[in-house]
């Protein structure tokens, strides 16, 4: 068997190690609308990399926050994002807008909460326990003119 030699340190070959010194979030699109929102790490040689992502063809990066995404017809936001360049702006065709609206319509407000109800009730009974005494004291007064 053949012994095995630890190399000398003039034989030990560095490989230089890169260092993050940072990170930015950025959103890919792909033909001008949104696709993914992700991380890219900055190393200390003026690099960057997409983190656990891997541009496809089409696709590019810009620095800009995610869109927010509408999720009924009543909501703000975009159904299909789109970058022009300097903002987003609502990438959705009419057609798209008319079937998003009549698939996701805007929730029905909620109703009083229990604790409400329970307010609310109690205003009343004073309420009439006010228009009660009002109208003992109105039949005091007629009472006394009388």
């Amino acid at each position: 068997m053949e012994e095995v030699k630890e190399p000398t340190t003039e034989e030990v070959i560095e490989i230089p190690q890169k260092i993050q010194t940072g990170y930015h979030y950025a959103c890919v699109i792909k033909d001008g609308k949104y696709h993914e929102f992700v991380i890219v790490n900055e190393f200390d040689d003026d690099t960057e990399e997409v983190y656990a992502y891997t541009l496809q063809e089409g696709e590019s990066l810009i620095d800009a926050k995610p869109p927010v995404k509408k999720i009924h017809a009543e909501s703000d936001g975009f159904i299909v994002p789109a970058w022009n360049g300097s903002e987003w702006v609502e990438g959705a065709t009419d057609e798209e807008i008319a079937q998003f609206e009549a698939e996701n319509p805007a929730p029905e407000p909620p109703g009083p909460t229990d604790n409400e109800l329970q307010w609310q009730a109690i205003t009343d009974l004073e309420i009439a326990q006010m228009e009660y005494e009002q109208a003992l004291t109105d039949l005091e007064i007629a009472q006394l003119e009388g």
